[in-house]
């Protein structure tokens, strides 16, 4: 015997209907305002960030802002050289010990320095142009090979956030290696402070939360990505590399690009032409890695290349350190600091080309 088929359910009606379209836009609209009036409370200088700022790009604009430029300028001269780049630049120079010597010798320069991970130039530019640069200034800035590394953003998976922070969305739209879909969804991040500081908004608010328990929080004044790392670290050219090709840092032609399109080269003509501009002249420096780093991960094709595209560029060469002087592949330790440091005082003066380092043998 067949099952019996229950009636269907009574159906609104158009009038119940309406009303339900009226109160779903009521409560759509509702939301909206919420969020438009909590996301108005986000940004670099609400007190809740000051509480929770989290992440290098953050803690250098508010660096910057808290750069007293006049005292930086007071001394006879009043030159400034910018020491704009990534972690490798960051870890490789003592501002105190800089200025301190610079002062010393009577120097027209003194240096700020700006250095955090993956600020490569393509993140560099936009941090650049908000410099007080003056005429006759000068911006230093450090190239390394893995910047040049094809389809760099997604390689070092660089969050869409610190792209937006620095790029204009017209500029969003002239990057290369982006996807339109990665363009269309960064330049729908709106409102634009809320996405770039709610990380921190959140570090902020959990942290008064944490009051019962870790009492009153206290505004953070400092972050390792824009302080030197401390450490001797580990001797690289001892590190073991069971499979190079699978390590992020391996290297040979085929991962290399040097067009004019890659975003890092882009972000060096962009530099370039902003320098110009201002009166102020552009230095850009190649700090050698470890020998471990190019025998074990680079090929020697692309260790060629690699040289071949510094020479053509007129790259400053600073001195290699040696290997025990490294903290890990790429960045010097407690050791190497002190003459890497030495080695931009006496540069600044004369500032010579320095010679490449030749490939390690073996």
């Amino acid at each position: 015997m067949p099952r019996p088929i229950p009636p269907p359910p009574p159906q609104p009606s158009v009038e119940e209907t309406g009303r339900a379209v009226r109160l779903v836009r009521g409560l759509a609209l509702a939301f909206v305002v919420v969020f438009a009036l909590m996301a108005s409370t986000y940004g670099d200088h609400s007190p809740m960030v000051d509480y929770g700022r989290e992440g290098p790009q953050l803690w250098n604009l508010w660096k910057l802002e808290q750069l007293d430029v006049e005292a930086l300028r007071a001394h006879p001269g009043g030159r400034v050289a910018w020491l704009v780049g990534s972690s490798i630049l960051r870890d490789a120079f003592v501002v105190e010990d800089i200025n301190a010597a610079l002062e010393e010798r009577g120097s027209p320069w003194r240096v700020a320095k700006f250095g955090f991970d993956r600020n490569a130039a393509g993140q560099a530019f936009g941090f650049v142009r908000r410099l007080p640069l003056r005429e006759g200034d000068l911006v230093v800035h450090n190239v390394y090979l893995e910047n040049f590394h094809r389809d760099w953003i997604h390689h070092v998976d660089l969050p869409m956030r610190r792209v937006t922070r620095l790029e204009s969305r017209a500029e969003l739209w002239q990057i290369a290696e982006l996807e339109v879909p990665e363009k269309i969804e960064a330049s729908l991040t709106l409102p634009y402070d809320y996405w770039y500081s709610r990380d921190s908004y959140m570090e902020g608010v959990g942290a008064w939360l944490l009051t019962p328990i870790e009492g009153v929080p206290e505004v953070r004044t400092e972050h390792r990505q824009i302080s030197v790392v401390k450490g001797k670290g580990s001797q690289p050219h001892l590190d073991p590399v069971p499979d190079p090709r699978s390590n992020r840092l391996f290297m040979d032609v085929d991962r290399v690009d040097f067009s004019e399109d890659q975003y890092n080269i882009r972000g060096l003509r962009r530099l370039e032409a902003l320098c110009a501009e201002a009166g102020a002249e552009l230095a850009v420096i190649h700090i050698p890695p470890s020998d471990g780093l190019r025998s074990k991960l680079w090929t020697p094709e692309v260790d060629a290349l690699w040289l071949q595209w510094l020479d053509a560029q007129g790259i400053y060469h600073f001195p290699k350190v040696p290997d025990a002087h490294y903290r890990d592949f790429t960045h010097v330790n407690d050791k190497g600091r002190p003459v890497t440091t030495r080695y931009l005082i006496d540069w600044l003066d004369g500032r010579p080309m320095g010679a490449p380092t030749p490939r390690p043998e073996g």
